[in-house]
């Protein structure tokens, strides 16, 4: 098996430094990046979902096993480029890290025309999100715009509070599932006693 490259080559996917230059496959042919300050207008895609005060620790859970990974829930025609959800046959859908094992190297298929013989199996990152959103890389580095980056979606950190170590997909899982216990359990004080003791009874507290 040919080994993958350490990194990815930036005339691979048409991107510099984490910009979002479009929704495509890697190809050696990709176009060149949109200037950042095309994207000033354009609110990030998390704010759809999360909302605007989120904060940094949801923002990149969001990103690593949400963004063009669950299904879009819209029944409606809409730009899928603006759509933080994965649509059918949309070349930006990507696999879920936490339960596809692959890792964050490009695969040595890409950039060669067609589809990975592997498939879904495939040990390597395929496209452009599968990459950058990899819990091994996304925000494991600062941005060189800092807080003056202008684009809708950056890979990169641009805060201390949003600089994370890399990690293994299945770490990430458990920390997911360690968030979700906490915010069971701070649901269930929330709703009090009384609502609690009469869940379910249609108001009656029964023995």
């Amino acid at each position: 098996m040919t080994a993958a490259p350490d990194t990815m080559p930036e005339n691979t996917l048409g991107v510099d430094e984490g910009g979002l230059p479009g929704h495509q496959v890697p190809s050696s042919t990709s176009p060149a990046p949109q200037p950042a300050a095309a994207n000033k207008a354009c609110p990030p895609p998390h704010y759809q979902v999360l909302g605007e005060g989120a904060d940094p620790d949801s923002i990149s859970m969001f990103y690593m096993t949400v963004y063009k990974i669950a299904l879009c829930p819209k029944p409606y025609s809409h730009d899928w480029g603006a759509c933080p959800y994965a649509h059918d046959k949309e070349n930006a859908r990507r696999r879920d890290p936490t339960k596809f094992q692959y890792s964050s190297c490009i695969c040595p298929n890409s950039g060669r025309g067609g589809e990975c013989p592997n498939g879904l199996a495939c040990q390597y990152s395929h496209t452009l999100f599968e990459y950058w959103l990899h819990p091994m890389r996304y925000r494991t580095q600062m941005c060189r715009s800092g807080t003056s980056c202008n684009r809708s979606l950056c890979f990169f950190a641009h805060t201390q509070a949003e600089l994370r170590a890399p990690c293994q997909p299945m770490v990430l899982l458990e920390r997911q599932q360690q968030q979700q216990m906490l915010q069971q359990q701070r649901y269930i004080p929330a709703m009090g006693f009384s609502s609690l003791a009469t869940a379910g009874t249609g108001g009656v507290v029964r023995p």
